[in-house]
């Protein structure tokens, strides 16, 4: 029970941050004022917070469990690069990065390294 709890308020609070990063991209011009966008810049960061929390807080009981955690770990972490990677290369294309996109890349990249070093000292 605990499990579905947890599952649910993990991937309902995901599913709304999703939504609030699409509408704060604003795909069809609909909307663009001023309080508009404040708004969903501080639901964006707050829900994303929650998320973290959720991630932060998770524990597994058995080696199944770590695996599946191992493995979504792996699949988020690709994805993100490879979808920074795209940005970049895209942008670059057309002869105007934006320093954020090789920047975030970077820090993915060193973050990665930074914990397996801190992994192996660990463990």
């Amino acid at each position: 029970m605990k499990f579905l709890n947890q599952l649910f308020g993990e991937t309902a609070v995901a599913l709304v941050l999703i939504v609030l990063l699409v509408c704060f991209i604003n795909p069809l011009d609909w909307w663009m004022t001023d309080a508009v966008h404040m708004t969903l810049l501080g639901l964006v960061a707050a829900f994303f917070a929650i998320f973290a929390m959720f991630i932060w807080r998770e524990s597994v009981s058995d080696e199944r469990e770590q695996l599946h955690r191992f493995i979504a770990a792996r699949l988020a972490y690709t994805a993100g690069g490879m979808i920074l990677l795209v940005g970049t290369v895209l942008q670059a294309m057309a002869h105007a990065i934006d320093p954020w996109l090789p920047a975030a890349l970077a820090g993915m990249v060193f973050a990665k390294i930074l914990g397996r070093v801190y992994a192996r000292k660990l463990y």
